[in-house]
């Protein structure tokens, strides 16, 4: 049984009572106003919050969590990274630094010798608040990442044939993704 009808309950047992009692007419008539006044008035006022939007194409300035490797990566395996400069806006801090975001891999290209370069691309879906712990939808522009050919500058004959080379992605690595969708934000007053 939930609260609410536990405490409804109790009043009508109790009122009940009262009414069989000496005190009853007394208890009545204050349980009476306290029903007239409402919940609201035994219950402390609800904090106020100022409401705030992070626009679309602000940058989030992420560190990597997870590891990602072109060679082993799957479409929708989870990607975390943590942001290691707040978002402030007119001299508010809206996102914490240490906010995490979670998202996922979106598609993938595994290095093979007719295409001896990886890819991955990736985007960012939530955001937990590093303070409050609480989570807000986000939408972030996808990331694309594709594995870099060095090429030899020395005098030998160029090769024919290059060695496929996956992207590798270590859990540490410094990023920037860009918001898609405005974030609203909500701060206590």
């Amino acid at each position: 049984m939930d609260k609410a009808v536990v405490r409804n309950w109790a009043w009508v047992l109790a009122a009940g009572i009262g009414a069989m009692s000496s005190h009853g007419p007394a208890w009545s008539a204050e349980a009476a106003q306290q029903k007239a006044r409402g919940p609201a008035a035994t219950k402390a006022a609800a904090p106020q919050f100022a409401r705030y939007q992070v626009a679309a194409g602000t940058a989030l300035l992420l560190k990597m969590s997870t590891p990602l490797n072109s060679g082993t990566a799957l479409v929708d395996d989870q990607v975390e990274a943590v942001l290691w400069s707040p978002v402030v806006q007119d001299g508010i801090e809206l996102v914490p630094a240490g906010s995490v975001v979670f998202g996922k891999v979106t598609d993938f290209t595994r290095a093979t010798d007719p295409r001896p370069t990886g890819s991955i691309s990736f985007a960012f879906k939530i955001i937990e608040h590093a303070e409050t712990g609480s989570r807000e939808t986000l939408s972030t522009q996808r990331i694309i990442l594709e594995a870099q050919r060095v090429v030899d500058a020395g005098r030998g004959k160029p090769k024919k044939r290059f060695d496929p080379i996956d992207v590798a992605i270590p859990a540490g690595m410094r990023l920037v993704a860009m918001t898609a969708e405005p974030l609203v934000v909500r701060i206590p007053r």
